[in-house]
């Protein structure tokens, strides 16, 4: 909740926060390779947003 974002197949990802005016953006060419997010991008999330994902 209050969370926007988009993640894409390609190691790309974005969201925005309203209540704390956060956008994050990450752009990378490491490719997923299934449904759980790679340790890049879930270091990414944990570094910009305190959150822990997959």
């Amino acid at each position: 909740p209050g969370r926007y974002g988009w993640v894409g197949g390609s190691g790309t990802a974005a969201h925005v926060i309203p209540a704390t005016a956060t956008v994050t953006v990450l752009l990378t060419q490491v490719a997923m390779t299934g449904p759980t997010p790679p340790p890049l991008m879930r270091a990414f999330w944990t570094a910009t947003l305190g959150e822990r994902r997959g």
